[in-house]
């Protein structure tokens, strides 16, 4: 009857532990951003800030060798005239005064367990078939519809399950994934 209570016990521990869930990382602009003007060459390189690097006065060479697109603005401000995007990874020539960094958004995470083990996937794609063998436990937090297969039909078919973003099963049991919007 005690080990009867402590596996009851062990059981609803370990529910708990594995729907606490913490909050994905926000998503976060890296690299760095060069521009000209008259004068030296100078660098951007925090982006903990809302974004927008504001009172350049460039005019020049711009070099956008972040992980998101750069939108330069005539004003001070990003806002009003918008005069072009720079792509991540390339170059341009241009007079602007601000300069806007826009992260693109994390999708979240979708969490299962394996064999006895929690595993999470990170920023899953939407339209890609993923082959996770689930025997249990499952929470998608991401911010798309999770179309659920028993079988490792590669995503085909009419999925046997759907999750909408922040639900939770105690008891699925799956061999593949898809992500949809």
């Amino acid at each position: 009857m005690t080990h009867r209570r402590r596996h009851t016990l062990a059981v609803v521990v370990a529910s708990f532990l594995l729907t606490v869930v913490t909050a994905p990382p926000a998503a976060t602009t890296t690299g760095y951003f060069e521009y000209t003007e008259p004068g030296p060459v100078h660098t951007i390189r925090d982006f903990s800030a809302a974004g927008c690097h504001t009172y350049l006065r460039a005019s020049g060479r711009a070099w956008n060798m972040t992980d998101v697109p750069a939108e330069l603005y005539s004003s001070d401000n990003c806002s009003g005239n918008f005069l072009r995007k720079v792509q991540p990874q390339q170059e341009a020539r241009a007079a602007f005064n601000s300069v806007l960094f826009r992260p693109r958004p994390n999708s979240g995470y979708f969490r299962y367990r394996e064999a006895g083990r929690v595993k999470t996937l990170h920023n899953p794609r939407s339209n890609a078939c993923f082959t996770l063998e689930s025997d249990g436990y499952v929470y998608n937090a991401t911010n798309k519809t999770a179309e659920i297969w028993r079988s490792e039909e590669s995503c085909r078919g009419t999925a046997d399950h759907f999750l909408r973003k922040q639900e939770h099963s105690d008891a699925l049991t799956f061999a593949s994934v898809q992500f949809i919007r």
